[in-house]
């Protein structure tokens, strides 16, 4: 189900209030988990609830009082999700530019899984048609195959890197912490 269409599912069909009955309380809960899931920010849910309410003809005062209500609501839910430890794969830049969350993977996956993910990520985000293809036809022809960091020419499976620019880069994170915003906080495991 589109993520608009469980948005619209938390208002009620004549007065447009949202998270009034408790059915509608239940699915705003399931609304806010998706929008978690999804890494959409409440900027966008609020968005998108504002575009829903003047579709629907409601006034201005309606739509304020309406945002403010999902605000509210917002608070009394679960709004963020933790990890004791987990996989993180970033968008690294060359050129100095901030990284990008990639994904989190349960830390209980093996380093040679993350490493087979980490590719399969980058060939599908960041690869051109030609070299998807290329590689389809056999694993050699990757171009950018993901390999473990090495310290003094002994491999570290607890980082990997996949790519060129921009590049991918794995690493086991512990105390992740994700809120409704799609902000996200991590402590670095360091190397023993």
């Amino acid at each position: 189900m589109k993520f608009e269409t469980l948005l619209k599912r938390c208002f009620s069909d004549i007065s447009f209030e949202f998270g009034v009955h408790p059915l509608d309380s239940k699915r705003a809960k399931a609304m806010f988990d998706t929008a978690i899931r999804e890494n959409i920010p409440m900027r966008k849910v609020l968005e998108l609830a504002k575009s829903f309410l003047e579709e629907n003809h409601c006034d201005s005062t309606k739509i304020d009082q309406e945002l403010k209500r999902i605000q509210r609501h917002k608070h009394r839910i679960k709004s963020t999700l933790k990890a004791t430890k987990a996989w993180l794969i970033t968008r690294e830049y060359t050129d100095g530019r901030e990284s990008d969350v990639v994904t989190f993977i349960s830390g209980r996956k093996s380093s040679d899984t993350v490493l087979e993910l980490m590719e399969q990520l980058y060939l599908v985000n960041e690869c051109s048609n030609y070299e998807k293809l290329h590689y389809s036809k056999s694993r050699r022809n990757n171009p950018y195959p993901a390999e473990y960091h090495r310290r003094d020419g002994i491999p570290y499976s607890g980082l990997m890197f996949c790519g060129s620019d921009p590049f991918y880069k794995a690493r086991k994170v512990e105390n992740v912490v994700v809120d409704i915003e799609g902000v996200s906080c991590w402590d670095e495991l360091t190397r023993t």
